[in-house]
């Protein structure tokens, strides 16, 4: 019943804030949200974004399984960062 296909991936403090302002101040809550799983992943960087000294990409948003972007800045279609990097992990970084 809960697989991980579509789902939202966080740390901890990432998933507070999406819960905190994302689903509940909306009634009913937000894409029917009603519990966290806890998981332990690995990741590895394409080679492509490795040689350039990163493990993590550019965080897109995906709404109804579509990549609809970066909400940093526009970067052009998510398939332009995919041709040069491969599919990669994204993140965002708050500092």
């Amino acid at each position: 019943r809960w697989t991980l296909g579509d789902v939202n991936i966080a740390n901890l403090p990432g998933v507070l804030w999406y819960l905190s302002n994302e689903v509940m101040p909306r009634c009913p809550k937000r894409y029917g949200i009603s519990r966290i799983r806890r998981y332990k992943i690995t990741t590895k960087a394409s080679p492509e974004l490795y040689a350039r000294g990163m493990n993590f990409g550019v965080r897109y948003s995906y709404d109804a399984g579509k990549c609809t972007g970066s909400n940093i800045r526009w970067l052009g279609p998510c398939s332009s960062t995919w041709d040069r990097f491969g599919y990669v992990v994204g993140c965002n970084n708050f500092r």
